[in-house]
């Protein structure tokens, strides 16, 4: 059975990747506050909803998270005219090869969840502290989010009732949503992205574990929000979120050849990467599209498929 909670938080954090994205594409003073917001907690977010469906699978690892790691950072390379490399994943394959490991780590963690959320966040701020971990196989995200991926497992395993806390949450939420306005000014973009040292990017240890700590503000709060139940023209997006993210960044990328920001205002780039945020997430957030990428990716999904007509 599909947990709709799940499938309406991933949706729409899909939707913040896709639109993140686009605001790359142009300055200004509001999209500078969004983008910082966003990438707050939709990252960390999206991860709790990995570590929540997570199941340690060798199976799955290959052919799930590197298979399609590999296939997809040889296109994206060929798209650009890059060298094809696989130790340093280009732009959001960060998020495939992370998976891989933080997967691989649950043959190890099975229990004591929150014992190992502790020390996952102090590995995340001692992490900073070593110049040589950074974007090479993703691995200082990899550090930096995985205590979001265990707080996924561990939630997967408590089976709690999230309208007791609705309120909670709420309140909880404009708070976080407060302070991380109110410390925009302070806050460099690559400081959230988390994927390099303290010196590489020139921030401090204090500030790493106050924007983890927001992130779990944010990533709790919305998932005790999120309503468990099925909400048309969202849920169902929630179910093919990974076609939507590997396919978005090619249209991202060559949309420079038509979309010229500098021609528009500040406001009016905000609200066409809206409109192309929504159609990318329909457009490629489906079965049918899924069913493609798996094709493409999944071996043991196109072998199962083969035995099926073979044996009918």
């Amino acid at each position: 059975m599909r947990n709709y909670k799940i499938d309406n938080l991933k949706a729409i954090l899909i939707f913040l990747v896709v639109l993140a994205h686009f605001f790359e594409l142009f300055v200004g003073a509001v999209k500078y506050k969004l983008y910082i917001i966003i990438y707050m907690f939709h990252m960390p977010a999206f991860v709790f909803t990995t570590g929540y469906f997570a199941k340690p699978s060798i199976k799955n690892i290959i052919f799930r998270q590197l298979i399609p790691y590999i296939i997809f950072q040889i296109l994206y390379c060929q798209f650009l005219g890059w060298r094809i490399v696989f130790d340093r994943p280009y732009w959001i394959m960060w998020y495939l090869l992370a998976c891989a490991g933080w997967t691989l780590s649950l043959y190890v963690v099975k229990n004591k969840y929150p014992i190992w959320i502790v020390l996952s966040v102090i590995i995340a701020i001692l992490a900073g502290f070593v110049e040589k971990i950074g974007y090479n196989f993703s691995l200082s995200r990899m550090i930096c989010f995985y205590p979001f991926f265990l707080l996924g497992v561990w939630f997967k395993n408590l089976n709690i009732k999230t309208e007791k806390f609705k309120t909670t949450a709420i309140i909880s939420l404009i708070i976080a949503f407060a302070i991380a306005y109110m410390i925009i000014p302070h806050i460099s973009t690559s400081w959230v992205y988390h994927a390099t040292s303290y010196s590489t990017s020139d921030f401090t240890p204090t500030i790493r574990f106050l924007l983890i700590l927001l992130a779990f503000v944010f990533t709790i709060s919305l998932f005790f929000i999120i309503p468990n139940k099925n909400i048309k023209g969202i849920t169902y997006i929630g179910k093919y979120t990974l076609s939507i993210y590997l396919i978005h960044g090619f249209i991202i990328k060559g949309s420079s050849n038509f979309y010229k920001p500098f021609l528009f205002s500040e406001w009016e780039n905000i609200i066409i990467s809206l409109v192309l945020s929504i159609a990318i997430v329909y457009a490629f957030g489906n079965r049918y599209v899924s069913w493609v990428i798996r094709s493409i990716t999944d071996f043991e999904f196109i072998l199962d498929k083969c035995r099926k007509n073979f044996t009918k």
